[in-house]
């Protein structure tokens, strides 16, 4: 993955200076927002999936800064897409209440159509820092806050169904060496997938 962001990087540097060399995208409001969130959305995903998250920080903060010229004509779900990733740089980071007020970005967004895939990611990455966390509190409210979201859904992913079929034990746990346990055994059953 760090072979193909440096070989994307100089195409994504190229697109983001399109505004200044094609006149036609510079005067248009819709086609400069266009290019911003190709250009964050591509370099954003790439870094998280490389797992360079020092520049996808910088990124991020890059795209926090420039997104308010563009956000009114950016779509809600390509804004929760990069907020994901976003979340997810903060998480490798391991800098936890950053990438938690990322995913509540999210999470705040309505849940229907095409959203629900996303938010289900959210959930699921907000689980897993609160675990890695070590806030059992929270972790057991967004437990609970799971299992409404995963009534009200139609279709579950097969990693969805097996993460919250097993999931409504976790509370019922107690001792860290039976919590170790019980995310060894999901993460055995999440392999087999």
């Amino acid at each position: 993955n760090c072979k193909k962001y440096a070989a994307i990087s100089p195409l994504l540097e190229q697109l983001k200076n399109t505004p200044k060399t094609i006149p036609a995208i510079a005067g248009s409001k819709v086609l400069q927002a266009f290019v911003f969130r190709v250009y964050y959305f591509e370099k954003i995903n790439l870094l998280a999936s490389a797992g360079q998250f020092e520049k996808g920080r910088k990124a991020a903060e890059e795209f926090s800064l420039e997104l308010k010229k563009h956000e009114s004509v950016i779509s809600k779900g390509h804004l929760m897409i990069i907020h994901y990733f976003i979340a997810y740089i903060y998480y490798g980071l391991r800098e936890y209440d950053e990438a938690i007020r990322w995913i509540y970005k999210i999470l705040n967004e309505s849940n229907r159509g095409a959203h629900m895939d996303v938010h289900s990611i959210a959930r699921i990455l907000l689980l897993i820092t609160y675990f890695d966390q070590g806030n059992e509190r929270m972790l057991e409210n967004v437990l609970n806050s799971n299992r409404q979201f995963l009534r009200r859904k139609e279709l579950y992913f097969k990693t969805e169904t097996l993460l919250f079929k097993n999931l409504h034990r976790y509370p019922k746990i107690s001792g860290r060496n039976e919590q170790f346990r019980f995310w060894k055994r999901m993460e055995n059953e999440l392999n087999e997938l």
